[in-house]
């Protein structure tokens, strides 16, 4: 049976970087890549296997980085071959991310992108919110960034007009896509998880981290944490963990659940 790995958190609780670890060490089992390190940003560098001008295949002596989310057409071309078989990395607000790229001009690197680059500013501006609703801000005359249009249009307009649209779209990618592991890496709000949960025909394992770095009171930041423990196959307090020690809980409990055999940095060669 096909698997789904649900990440739930609040922005820079450690999603991504749990996402980023999970699927370079399956790719790393599957033979796809050699070997592989995680920095301290949570991204993977890979040593990668090529075909020389002799026709042998050889492995590079140099890592080199991985990104599992591009979107360009060669990538997309070798994963559908290579990767997506085995994995497949998604998240709730991937069509949220292509709307906003499409009506309001938005690099799609940039909605994708890390911290700094959620933190650029769009053309929209706070007090054409005030059109739609009752805000009280002084920032009125100033740009939403990236993260701000994310959470506003994606949770205050489409979530209040339909409140499983996210979650409905995303289950449907899945689905159609049938990857060996998918993993939903951006869990926000309660109905993601009940609704994932409920899937038929996968194994679903969820995991809940609690590391909060600031006091953003957006729900799309703390409705995920009024969900019950009782929800998550993992409910793990990482505040004091270092990436080392995150990654080596994730992989015990994964082991326990018979995801996953070996031992992290043994390949399957």
């Amino acid at each position: 049976m096909n698997k789904i790995l649900l990440l739930c958190g609040a922005k820079q609780s450690g999603k991504t970087s749990a996402a980023n670890f999970v699927a370079a060490y399956t790719l790393n089992r599957a033979g796809i890549i050699k070997d592989f390190a995680q920095d301290l940003d949570g991204n993977i560098d890979i040593k990668i296997n090529y075909v020389d001008e002799n026709g042998v295949t050889r492995i590079e002596e140099e890592f080199a980085p991985l990104d599992l989310r591009r979107r360009d057409p060669d990538f997309i071309r070798y994963a559908q071959v290579n990767i997506w078989p085995y994995i497949k990395l998604y998240s709730f607000a991937d069509n949220l991310k292509y709307v906003l790229s499409t009506i309001f001009n938005i690099d799609i690197n940039l909605l994708y992108g890390n911290n700094e680059d959620k933190n650029q500013l769009t053309p929209v501006l706070w007090k054409d919110l005030e059109k739609l609703f009752p805000l009280k801000t002084p920032s009125r005359h100033q740009f939403l960034t990236i993260r701000e249009l994310l959470q506003f249009f994606g949770t205050n307009v489409c979530r209040t007009i339909f409140n499983p649209c996210w979650v409905q779209a995303c289950l449907q990618d899945v689905a159609f896509n049938n990857s060996h592991l998918s993993i939903i890496d951006d869990g926000r709000f309660p109905n993601e998880v009940y609704g994932t949960r409920l899937c038929k025909n996968f194994n679903v394992r969820t995991i809940r981290f609690k590391r909060r770095i600031d006091n953003d009171t957006h729900a799309s930041e703390t409705e995920i944490y009024r969900v019950s423990p009782e929800y998550f196959d993992l409910d793990l307090d990482n505040s004091k963990m270092t990436l080392q020690q995150k990654n080596q809980t994730i992989f015990k409990a994964m082991k326990n659940w018979g995801w996953i055999e070996g031992q992290i940095g043994e390949s399957s060669s």
